[in-house]
């Protein structure tokens, strides 16, 4: 009866710690005009499969647009 209604995944605040790396990465961005997946997680010293979760969340959100395919995909900052 007192059930709470579930949190949906878009109502969810990202973690202070993703909000830093997503700062971090823009940063970045900003410094070197575009960046493949290893070059921003080798600065932000995490693994590159965390790294692409991260950027992936910035694409969908419009921060970030991406070129190419796989090994040779780059990221830019959205003006």
């Amino acid at each position: 009866a007192d059930k709470k209604p579930p949190i949906k995944t878009a109502d969810k605040k990202p973690p202070i710690k993703t909000a830093e790396n997503i700062n971090k990465i823009k940063e970045f961005l900003k410094d070197n005009k575009e960046a493949t997946t290893s070059q921003i997680s080798d600065f932000i010293k995490l693994s590159p499969r965390r790294t692409r979760e991260i950027l992936k969340e910035m694409l969908a959100d419009g921060v970030i647009i991406s070129n190419g395919k796989n090994k040779n995909r780059v990221y830019r900052l959205l003006r």
